[in-house]
Parts: structure tokens; C-alpha cells; sequence
């Protein structure tokens, strides 16, 4: 249970790096295990589209440096490289229709960073250039009700900026990164997760 408190002090205060927040009212609880059905059961009740899992392997990532994450590409596969700060994500999505951003990754890494980062389950992702920018949001159940608020307003502001008359388009793509138990997760696995976890943070 240590580690359980330790690693929620050091999530709590990268979340709120950009901004202080008070605590309490945000509904953040200790990570634990989930179930598929009981995520699945909230994207439907909130009206969260384009869900998906993060793999078991990269759910590490998820918790090391800025949480939770926010990646953006454009329709060449190239990251947009905007500031990572979860206040700022509405913004940084309407800022993406108003100039091309000068600032993008030096390779073009979208296709590989789905094939490795995202659980796909039965049809095939959508290719590379359907849309002209993919903005991957990374969520959890444990950050509380405040991350949610923030993902159904950035869903507002893309379906918003699609209904306009810009020639572009946007989709935004919700990544899980809950300790799920359909993955593969138990209690012993978790716990040496969030050890790892903890010593990684330390070093940074």
C-alpha cells in the first residue's frame, strides 16, 4: 500500500504542474486494477468515442514524465510538438487549425507509435492521413472525475472545430492507461510496476 500512496503523491504533482488545483474536489483515488467492462461501462455513460487501450507493455510509459500525456500528429505521421500541459489542451487543439505548427518531430513515428503504444481489437486502426491531425489523450479512472471534464471538453472543442467551416480535420483518440485485469494485471504485478515506476521518477 506504500507504493500506492507514493506513486499517487508523485502522479497528483506532475498533474499539476501547470496549474494549482485543489485536490480533494477532483475525485483522484489510488490506482487499482480494472476491469475492460467497468471503463467500457464509462465511455459509454459519458459519450467517450474512439477509445482504446493502452498495451500492457506501454503502460509504464504512460506514468513516467508529464501525466497524464497528450500526443498530437499530423496527417504525415510528423508530432506536433505543442507544451504537454493538461491545462492547456483545448487551446493547443484550436491552435492547430489556425497555422501549421513549425515545431514537428524530425521522422515521422504515428505508424509505429500506434502499432506499439495502442490495444487495436478486431477492424484495423485507421491509416495515416485520414485526418489531418490525431490528438491522443491519455486518461485513467483513478485521476477522478477532473480528467474526464477535461476529455469531454476537448471532445467539445474537436467536434466544435469539425462542424466549422475550416478545410481541416481533427480526431481525438482517448488511450486508457488503467491497470486492466483483461491485460494481464494482478496485485503482485502491479505493485512491482509502481515500484519501477517510483525509482524512474526519482531519477528524473
Amino acid at each position: 500500500m506504500l507504493t500506492r500512496f507514493t506513486i499517487l503523491f508523485i502522479a497528483i504533482a506532475t498533474l499539476f504542474s501547470c496549474q494549482t488545483i485543489m485536490r480533494h474536489s477532483l475525485g483522484i483515488k489510488n490506482p487499482e486494477i480494472e476491469k475492460e467492462k467497468t471503463v467500457n461501462r464509462l465511455t459509454e455513460k459519458k459519450k467517450i468515442a474512439n477509445a482504446h487501450f493502452l498495451k500492457k507493455e506501454k503502460v509504464f510509459d504512460a506514468y513516467v514524465g508529464s501525466l497524464p500525456k497528450v500526443y498530437v500528429f499530423d496527417k504525415q505521421g510528423y508530432q506536433v510538438i505543442i507544451p504537454n500541459c493538461y491545462e492547456l489542451i483545448q487551446e493547443n487543439i484550436r491552435g492547430l487549425l489556425d497555422t501549421i505548427p513549425n515545431k514537428l518531430s524530425a521522422q515521422s513515428f504515428r505508424d509505429n507509435f500506434v502499432q506499439e503504444t495502442i490495444q487495436i481489437k478486431g477492424d484495423s486502426f485507421h491509416s495515416v492521413g485520414t485526418y489531418d491531425y490525431e490528438v491522443f489523450f491519455y486518461w485513467s479512472l483513478w485521476l477522478g472525475k477532473f480528467n474526464i471534464k477535461k476529455l469531454l471538453n476537448a471532445q467539445k472543442t474537436v467536434d466544435a472545430l469539425n462542424q466549422g467551416s475550416n478545410s481541416k480535420k481533427i480526431i481525438l483518440i482517448p488511450l486508457n492507461f488503467d491497470f486492466i485485469k483483461e491485460s494481464g494485471w494482478t496485485e503482485e504485478s502491479v505493485e512491482a510496476e509502481m515500484s519501477r515506476i517510483i525509482e524512474s521518477q526519482k531519477k528524473t
